[in-house]
């Protein structure tokens, strides 16, 4: 009798289904428990969890007074890998070959660091004070200062760059000074616009960015030209660095510092915040706002008496640097390539080269608009005349050009000559008009700026007094300006001129201050050259030559 052909148990079928489900969802489970416990990495950390072996990692945990610290910052020191903290303090760090410092921060605290010896690190992080200390003593940066804590002894390169700049200036600069008070260097009564004499209680809106840590108890709080030379006197290195937030609510109509929240500490600890969330000095505080344009906004942003004298920082808002990301430090404060170490010899930490910051401000307009702006020529020659064309091109610009204090402009200037070398007359295009230059009046050209006029018509007038914006012809960075003009067909050679000045001729020439015009292009070529470039920028871009 053949034997049956053997058939396996329904039952046990079933059975062995059951089994292997189970190990799947224990083997889920797991997988699951130890996700819970893997921190969030921040953006700039793109580890595999392939390779999140316990070799792989340093675990501890970051503590404040009251107790664990969730969404605290760690990394390695001058590494970019960096992790959060979970809810309970604790993280998990990719190890990075060589680095044994670790640094943690977090809102509202010190930064702190611990050597990655033993397990289980613990770093507590010290709370920042919770009240601005009005009563606290500027920090003098110079070398001459008596305080330990002057910047310059440590940080001689960031001095030198900042005492070039503006900023160091700004409450010192004769010609501010000039335009608030209305007089000379040695004090005597000038001519032209004072805003003393115009509007006394708008000085306290000047001093509120060009002297901020002025007080109003201060015997010169009104008369910053009384004051004994400082560098306390303008945008200092303690002022900026005591910067925690800066509220955007009212930009604009808050002025300066007075949108700033500042946090100074009361006691022999010292409080400095910066970008960087791994320096510690045991003073050390970090926040983004450095790296971002909400920092420049109180002082680059101004109605003042119902004009917008200052317009920067919504211009950069509607520029296309700022849909690109693009900060005011990108290029005001770019990456010093040749520096990896701002304290060398006093205890500063060697970085990557670009990720530190130049605080010169990028120096004179000269230097500024050769690393931005682009200007080009192209000429042509038709119906008997010669046509030229100077293309503008400010797209690598976040604003318009030029921007800052309302006064100041930019002269394109172009004259034609014959064979001989004598002039050739224009025949059609814009010229120089006599209220924004009388040395230039009629000559072929173009000026690029704002002007005001004041309740009796005149203009350019000084911003406090204007009652309307006559006209605002400046290069913006969405939009390329071509000028176009036509000269006599004897033309066979061209002088192109592109000045830049900060004040009216008219206010310098009432005030008799010297001429500060800043040539930015000045060449003599062939009437019938091909395109060419008169100013290319440094940092590439778009070229202007159709």
């Amino acid at each position: 009798m053949a034997a049956a052909p053997f058939r396996e148990p329904t039952h046990r079928l079933f059975y062995l289904m059951v089994t292997f489900a189970g190990i799947l969802l224990t083997c889920l489970a797991a997988w699951l428990g130890i996700a819970r416990e893997t921190p969030k990495f921040s953006k700039r950390v793109l580890t595999p969890l392939s390779v999140l072996t316990d070799e792989n990692f340093v675990a501890g945990t970051v503590v404040g007074p009251q107790g664990a610290l969730a969404n605290a910052t760690v990394r390695w020191q001058t590494h970019d890998a960096a992790v959060l903290t979970d809810r309970n303090g604790r993280f998990r760090l990719p190890r990075v070959t060589a680095a044994n410092l670790i640094a943690a921060s977090a809102p509202g605290h010190y930064v702190s660091t611990c050597l990655a010896s033993g397990t289980n690190p613990t770093l507590f992080l010290e709370p920042l004070p919770t009240h601005d200390d009005i009563t606290y003593s500027w920090i003098d940066p110079s070398p001459h200062s008596f305080s330990r804590h002057r910047c310059s002894l440590c940080h001689e390169r960031i001095y030198s760059e900042w005492l070039l700049s503006a900023h160091a200036r700004s409450g010192s600069n004769p010609r501010v000074l000039s335009l608030i008070e209305g007089t000379a260097d040695d004090g005597v009564s000038q001519p032209g616009p004072s805003l003393r004499r115009d509007h006394p209680h708008g000085v306290a809106v000047c001093n509120s960015c060009h002297a901020p840590t002025l007080e109003t108890n201060d015997p010169h709080w009104n008369e910053l030209a009384a004051r004994a030379p400082s560098p306390l006197n303008g945008v200092h290195c303690d002022f900026c660095h005591k910067t925690q937030s800066v509220d955007l609510s009212n930009i604009g109509l808050t002025h300066g510092r007075y949108a700033m929240r500042l946090l100074r500490p009361n006691g022999e600890r010292q409080l400095v915040f910066g970008p960087h969330d791994d320096a510690n000095r045991g003073d050390s505080a970090a926040t983004p706002l450095y790296r971002s344009s909400h920092y420049c906004a109180s002082c680059h942003e101004g109605t003042v008496f119902g004009v917008q004298a200052y317009t920067t920082f919504s211009e950069w808002e509607a520029s296309p640097a700022a849909g690109r990301g693009e900060q005011c430090q990108t290029c005001h404060m770019p990456a010093a390539a040749d520096v990896t170490n701002m304290a060398r010899g006093h205890g500063g930490v060697t970085r990557a080269s670009g990720s530190l910051s130049d605080h010169s401000l990028r120096g004179p307009a000269s230097r500024r608009y050769a690393d931005s702006l682009a200007v080009s020529l192209a000429t042509s020659r038709r119906d008997g005349f010669l046509h030229v064309s100077v293309f503008f091109d400010a797209s690598l610009v976040g604003h318009c050009v030029p921007t800052g204090f309302i006064d100041k402009h930019l002269l394109l200037i172009v004259d034609a000559f014959d064979m001989s070398g004598h002039s050739v007359s224009q025949a059609a295009g814009p010229r120089i008009p006599d209220f924004v230059s009388k040395s230039a009046a009629g000559r072929a050209g173009e000026f690029f700026g704002r002007v005001l006029t004041d309740s009796q018509g005149d203009r350019p007038a000084a911003f406090w007094a204007a009652v309307v914006e006559h006209t605002d012809t400046r290069i913006r960075p969405d939009t390329p300006r071509t000028v176009t003009l036509s000269f006599d067909a004897s033309a066979k050679r061209l002088r192109i001129q592109v000045l830049h000045r900060r004040f009216w001729e008219k206010t310098r020439t009432v005030k008799q201050w010297a001429d500060d015009t800043q040539t930015l292009i000045d060449c003599m070529c062939g009437a019938d050259e091909p395109p060419t470039h008169l100013l290319k920028p440094r940092t590439g871009g778009h070229s202007p030559i159709p």
